[in-house]
């Protein structure tokens, strides 16, 4: 209760220094926008109110205060990242129907013959892909079931046992990390697209962004699994548990014409969205809201809209509404203009690889100190963008994915919920995750400021 009064104080400071305070070079109504998005993130982090009402409450200070007409405030909220999260969350409501998550689980046991270190490397690898095209958190109630069932199978001790912090520490850390492979894979990569689009007017399909972005996934996926096995060395397993978990796995019945239908209808959507590369029409909204009226037809209905309705965060859709009416506030009164100019004199004439490097660093500072990726991207991500456009030499397309994996993915300091519902199982604590984030953490920064500028210019952003 503290932390809530305390996040309502800050913002109401911030307010308040919005309207009074006077900053060179910048408009009453721009220092007001900046100020504001600053007081909505005190109460998001500190969780003074839902975040669903803190947004709308910001946007209303913005109206109320004069930074914007009503019409151009709620003009900026919907755009179509936005109506595309809907199908974020509807795909992975269709996939959890099928049985196909625990069938590979079941093969991978089978094929690693009881080796400790392949099983953590395998449930990290299909924990990584399957957040390619499903929510982290889809994901982790997918595969933490499936992770506790191994683990007392083989009867592993709670907080003792090294596998176990492998898998649990790991499943979050994957799920993560893979979410950001894809435009589909995390909210926030809806996010930043839509405020590419927003700002530059530049459209980044499926196919550019998963090219960039899957083959990171995976690296840092191997680099967690790398640093957690050699930390944590796995614990040699008993032969005759293992061949009684693959056992029960071979039990599961074979997938039904349904399922096997369903896993159609979700592959062709995915491949429209890549033929969407080379084909204009096939956008992956588009694509989306084809998904949707084909999964919710008569006769086929995959998808009734009682689970839509249920299984779509509305609090992350208003949420991600009023981030984009904020940034809407920051372009139109100058603040991100403003922004770049004091950022553009920080890093003015070091060489691009050194300024992504620092854009890495800041990403994932600001991350361990607050876990809304959400709300750090909106207020980041429009100074990034600006100085990579003032540089001429950075695309907007690579902050867009440096703040998609900066602010999606967290290894160090398990404040995020990912973390915070794997350690409900009692495998691991908040120290355990400390010493083997950081090596993974430091790879991925480092592949962002090469690989991503590197790519870019081959897929024309």
């Amino acid at each position: 209760m503290k932390q809530k009064w305390i996040g309502l104080v800050l913002a109401i400071i911030a307010f308040i220094l919005g309207m009074t305070l006077p900053i060179e070079g910048l408009s009453q109504q721009g220092t007001m926008a900046l100020f504001t998005l600053i007081g909505a993130v005190c109460l998001w982090v500190c969780g003074t109110l839902p975040l669903a009402i803190s947004g709308l409450g910001c946007m209303l200070v913005l109206i109320v205060t004069g930074v914007g007409t009503a019409n151009e405030v709620v003009g900026n909220f919907m755009n179509t990242a936005v109506l595309f999260l809907i199908y974020c969350f509807a795909f992975g409501t269709v996939f959890k129907k099928t049985s196909v998550s625990k069938k590979v689980v079941g093969a991978i046991l089978r094929l690693s013959k009881g080796n400790s270190k392949t099983i953590a490397l395998g449930f990290m690898m299909i924990s990584c892909i399957l957040s390619f095209f499903m929510h982290n958190l889809a994901v982790i109630a997918i595969m933490m079931p499936i992770g506790v069932e191994i683990l007392e199978t083989l009867e592993q001790e709670k907080i003792k046992s090294n596998i176990g912090k492998c898998l649990m520490i790991g499943l979050p850390i994957a799920a993560m990390v893979g979410g950001a492979g894809t435009p589909i894979g995390a909210s926030m990569n809806v996010l930043v697209i839509g405020m590419v689009e927003s700002m530059t007017g530049q459209v980044i399909n499926f196919g550019q962004w998963t090219m960039l972005a899957a083959p990171i996934a995976i690296i840092c996926t191997w680099a967690s699994y790398f640093a957690l096995t050699r930390i944590y060395k796995p614990e040699t397993l008993d032969p005759e548990r293992v061949k009684l978990l693959v056992a029960d796995f071979d039990t599961l019945p074979k997938m039904t014409g349904r399922e096997i239908y369903t896993m159609i209808v979700l592959i062709v959507s995915v491949i429209l969205m890549i033929l969407g590369t080379w084909v204009p029409a096939l956008t992956i909204l588009n694509v989306g809201l084809g998904f949707l009226v084909v999964a919710t037809l008569p006769g086929i209905q995959l998808l009734t809209w009682k689970e839509l309705v249920d299984d779509v965060s509305w609090e992350a859709f208003i949420m991600f509404g009023t981030v984009n009416a904020l940034v809407g506030s920051l372009l139109s009164t100058g603040a991100v203009a403003w922004l770049s100019t004091v950022l553009s004199s920080s890093v003015g004439g070091m060489p691009v690889v050194v300024i992504l490097l620092l854009f890495g660093l800041i990403t994932q500072v600001l991350h361990a100190l607050c876990p809304v990726g959400t709300a750090l991207s909106a207020m980041v991500f429009p100074a990034f963008a600006a100085v990579a456009v003032g540089t001429g030499a950075i695309p907007v397309a690579v902050v867009a994915l440096i703040c998609a994996f900066g602010f999606g993915v967290q290894y160090i300091i398990p404040i995020n919920l990912p973390f915070i519902i794997t350690m409900g199982t009692g495998y691991y604590d908040t120290k355990h995750s400390i010493l083997p984030g950081i090596f993974p953490a430091v790879v991925m920064i480092v592949l962002m400021a090469v690989w991503f500028p590197f790519c870019c210019g081959f897929l024309g952003l």
